[in-house]
């Protein structure tokens, strides 16, 4: 299991998620980043 550390609307957040999904969710936080932003 993986583990990323995100930072959506100026706070950091350590996610966990499967080996290879890595890209997808830091994809899917910048994506919510610019709506929260």
């Amino acid at each position: 299991m993986a583990e990323v550390n995100l930072s959506i609307g100026g706070r950091d957040y350590a996610i966990a998620c499967r080996d290879g999904g890595e890209a997808h969710l830091r994809a899917i936080a910048a994506h919510v980043d610019r709506k929260a932003g």
